[in-house]
């Protein structure tokens, strides 16, 4: 599956909520959501609105692509709750605060959940 179809699956994920707005972002690309506007969303206000949604996105896009996402798998187990993949996520953002303003949340979500959930 290719980033730019989980990035429009995360962005209608987005759109459901009716305050989806406050996170979404105009580019010439489209509506995008970049890691710190994702960030925000799961520290501030309730994560419940707009982070969970966008992260339960990500993990739905990898899973429903047989656990795979280019090369990389996951294979989530109970302890994957949303507060988990919540908080995985947050880590891994803020450990790499390094990265550019406008780099796209749904790469930093698969990356922090594959980092954690690897297949064995």
């Amino acid at each position: 599956m290719r980033w730019s179809s989980v990035v429009a699956a995360l962005v209608l994920v987005s759109l459901v909520s009716a305050n989806a707005a406050q996170i979404i972002k105009r580019s010439p690309l489209g509506p995008m959501v970049t890691a710190p506007m994702l960030l925000s969303a799961c520290t501030h206000g309730d994560p419940g609105v707009h982070c969970d949604p966008y992260i339960a996105g990500v993990v739905d896009s990898i899973t429903s692509n047989g656990g795979a996402l280019e090369d990389n798998q996951i294979c989530i187990t109970p302890e994957g709750t949303v507060e988990k993949l919540r908080s995985l996520t947050v880590q891994y953002i803020q450990t790499h605060q390094d990265l550019p303003q406008n780099t796209i949340a749904a790469s930093e979500v698969a990356t922090a959940i594959t980092e954690a959930f690897p297949c064995k």
